[in-house]
């Protein structure tokens, strides 16, 4: 559904009842980076959108509350567990109202953190630590020390209870990428949940450059000038046949060894036909004035 600045992306009932139905609602600028939406029931749903260097899947439920049967909480779980599979190579970040009370971790050895609200965990808390643990995910919305104003999501219609209900989980390789998940109660979204903000930092992995800064390469484009190609070529034959005749039966009984021996050749002729490739000078600002001013100075 399209928005004078937004667009809602929904899964659920088409007649309105409060019991299920989840929804992302996207700005205008995001629009074009989603990848796919997947509307898989009235209580999931999957975003997947693209960032500069990495893919996101954002997959936002709405579980059964504590008083259903046991059998709805599993059938939700289950639906979970199936769509749950996106990309591998995706970050994989699951939001929503799990409606769950989930204990904290002093130890934090598990997939919660020491900064929950609750000392101990409800029957349906049980179950997302269940399927952390089982998906190596960790419960972003117990590891911020807040007060808790600012851990609470939710907060009974007589205002006498708040829990924490809403929660974010994410992979145990990605959980850095999350500095921050707090409540904030100023938002009004016309409901008894408050709105739930968490602060992603994208990590990017880079290769450290190491004793290959300065490797020298052979001027392979130099091999396209038809004199220093025959050359090559020549030469090339040359030390073939030469070293042909110098290998013993046992040598030629390893290919590996063969191979190595005919890559160096190849390499050594290279250099000697078309030698090193100029050193190139990747400082764009200085353009060739300036550089014809360096000649002239040497």
């Amino acid at each position: 559904m399209d928005m004078k600045s937004h667009t809602l992306f929904y899964s659920g009932k088409e007649k309105e009842t409060g019991e299920s139905g989840v929804s992302f609602v996207v700005d205008r600028s995001t629009k074009r980076n989603i990848l796919d939406f997947q509307a898989v029931g009235e209580r999931t749903c999957v975003l997947r959108i693209q960032t500069t260097f990495l893919y996101l899947s954002f997959i936002n439920v709405y579980a059964p509350i504590q008083e259903n049967k046991e059998i709805e909480k599993e059938a939700f779980y289950q639906k979970l567990e199936v769509h749950h599979e996106c990309p591998s190579s995706d970050i994989k970040i699951l939001v929503g109202d799990l409606n769950a009370k989930i204990r904290r971790d002093e130890i934090s050895q598990g997939p919660t953190g020491r900064y929950s609200s609750h000392l101990k965990s409800n029957n349906n808390g049980q179950k997302p630590l269940d399927f952390a643990t089982q998906k190596s995910m960790v419960v972003s919305s117990t590891c911020y020390p807040h007060k808790d104003i600012h851990k609470q999501t939710w907060r009974s219609h007589d205002g006498k209870i708040n829990n924490l209900t809403n929660h974010i989980l994410i992979h145990k390789r990605n959980a850095s990428s999350i500095t921050d998940v707090k409540s904030c109660r100023g938002a009004n979204s016309d409901s008894n949940h408050f709105l739930v903000k968490r602060k992603y930092r994208c990590k990017i992995a880079y290769r450290k450059h190491g004793t290959n800064r300065n490797l020298k390469r052979r001027n392979v484009e130099k091999l396209a000038e038809p004199s220093i190609c025959t050359n090559y070529q020549q030469q090339l034959q040359k030390e073939l046949e030469k070293n042909e005749r110098e290998r013993t039966v046992q040598e030629l009984a390893h290919m590996q060894e063969e191979w190595k021996q005919i890559k160096e050749v190849m390499m050594e002729v290279a250099l000697q036909t078309a030698g090193y490739q100029p050193k190139q000078d990747n400082r764009e600002w200085i353009d060739e004035n300036t550089k014809s001013l360096q000649m002239r100075k040497i």
